[in-house]
């Protein structure tokens, strides 16, 4: 882990161009693999190939109904569900980078629904469909089980390969946001100066640093029961998703009213949200509803009232020495 997280940094310090061409490669083998478990599955399903076994079909899909175990372990697993879900939003951070980004933004915002649907609906929906809910278990990987009982051969060590480049793409996506986002920051005075600091290739490499660093800090979770620490992080990450999608859409509304008191015709907009305002009044409603949910568990509990305390004091910190600084600026600026 430590070798993977020194690699991802190194190359974190090339231009963006890395960052694009090396998440172009790990999105290739993740999505060949998805596409392949989606084909085989079917196949199981339906019974297409005879040495798959019997025609399944989706018996799985409604036996002892779609609660079996009542509507709390469907809270508690939900906040996990936010954190595998979550990433779309580095749209927004990658634009500042894009060549064309009015062009190619909205390009990558329409394909997010559809590849969402595609990849990870459709494979799920598979796996609910050839599992039997007694059957499943965090201990072994569906989608393992499923291929081997294609009779895949090496299929074990294959998804083993899509898990490290599954891996590798997700801490690369989060040095690069990490990055850029304490360089937005610094610029804004709401971070120190030294983050706004860029190499020649354009890179903020403090930034890079940091998060190389505080990456390194979460292995010595190996020495402090690593599977709370686990649930922990998983549990902070979905909460920090929920808080930042809830962000992202009480923004999009004060930019849109900010628009109509300036008689700024939305219509001339590049790029709308569609059914607004229902679209990030419901993102707001659902995504709180998951950190509601978050307090059912035990486990994920405390991390909804340190990220509490968090946000306050970061909100406190905020209004004592940025927001009257960035007032005066703007008006200034007036």
């Amino acid at each position: 882990s430590l070798l993977f997280i020194g690699l991802t940094a190194v190359l974190n310090f090339f231009p963006v161009k890395a960052y694009g061409e090396m998440e172009f490669w790990f999105a290739g083998i993740k999505i060949v693999a998805i596409l392949g478990f989606i084909l085989v599955g079917l196949a199981v399903l339906f019974g297409i190939v005879p040495q798959f076994g019997p025609v399944i079909g989706f018996k799985n899909f409604y036996h002892d109904g779609w609660f079996p175990n009542g509507y709390l372990p469907f809270f508690y697993g939900i906040v996990v569900i936010v954190c595998t879900y979550q990433g779309a939003e580095l749209v927004g951070i990658a634009a500042g980078e894009s060549e064309d980004p009015e062009k190619n933004v909205k390009k990558a915002i329409r394909n997010v629904g559809i590849r969402i649907l595609l990849f990870f609906v459709l494979s799920v929906f598979v796996v609910t469909m050839l599992t039997p809910w007694q059957q499943a278990s965090v201990s072994n990987s569906p989608f393992i089980s499923i291929l081997q009982r294609a009779k895949i051969p090496y299929i074990y060590q294959i998804m083993q390969f899509v898990i490290v480049a599954a891996s590798l793409s997700a801490v690369n996506s989060a040095f690069y946001a990490c990055a850029r986002l304490l360089w937005s920051m610094a610029n804004s005075k709401q971070a120190p100066r030294i983050y706004a600091i860029t190499n020649k290739n354009g890179v903020p490499y403090y930034g890079v640093i940091v998060t190389a660093a505080m990456s390194g800090l979460c292995l010595l979770s190996k020495f402090f029961g690593a599977e709370k620490v686990f649930i922990l992080i998983v549990s902070s990450s979905g909460m920090v998703g929920c808080l930042i999608w809830i962000m992202i859409s009480w923004g999009h509304i004060g930019f849109r009213r900010y628009l109509s008191r300036e008689g700024v015709n939305p219509e001339t907009l590049s790029f709308r949200v569609r059914g607004y305002p229902f679209v990030p009044i419901l993102s707001i409603v659902f995504n709180a509803l998951v950190i509601l949910g978050m307090l059912c568990d035990d486990g994920q509990r405390i991390v909804v009232y340190l990220g509490l305390l968090l946000i306050a004091f970061f909100f406190v910190v905020y209004r004592l020495f940025f927001y009257t600084a960035l007032n005066h600026k703007h008006a200034v600026k007036n």
